[in-house]
């Protein structure tokens, strides 16, 4: 769950790892090290995956994903494109999976193949 509060306890008491799912801005990421800072004290397996990636907002901003990498000190498990069509997916209650095969669909079947152990390159955005 978003934050660090009662949610963010439950969720985390019985994992066995974890995936910081964190947009590629500074304020997100700063965000996102109060739970890694939680989460490495239950010594299981850490990831990131960066959600929503604009590269002309990264270049506006003047950081890449190894930035991102950086400063939540997180191993990269996947990133995903800003694409409308989640959105689309959302609002009729469906896996945008189901409806689009490339962009942020293809972007998340890449990201289960590699939490259950595949091996997979990561898209280029």
């Amino acid at each position: 769950p978003a934050g660090v509060g009662t949610g963010f306890r439950l969720a985390t008491c019985a994992a066995d790892r974890a995936i910081l799912v964190c947009n590629a801005d500074y304020a997100a990421l700063r965000d996102g090290q109060a739970a890694v800072q939680r989460l490495r004290s239950l010594n299981i397996p850490l990831h990131l995956v960066v959600n929503r990636v604009k590269p002309r907002f990264l270049r506006k901003l003047r950081m890449n994903i190894d930035d991102a990498m950086d400063q939540t000190g997180l191993p990269l498990l996947g990133m995903v494109p800003e694409d409308e069509k989640v959105a689309l997916a959302a609002a009729r209650g469906v896996s945008v999976i189901t409806v689009a095969r490339k962009g942020a669909a293809l972007a998340y079947y890449n990201i289960a193949k590699r939490v259950t152990g595949q091996r997979v390159a990561l898209m280029r955005i």
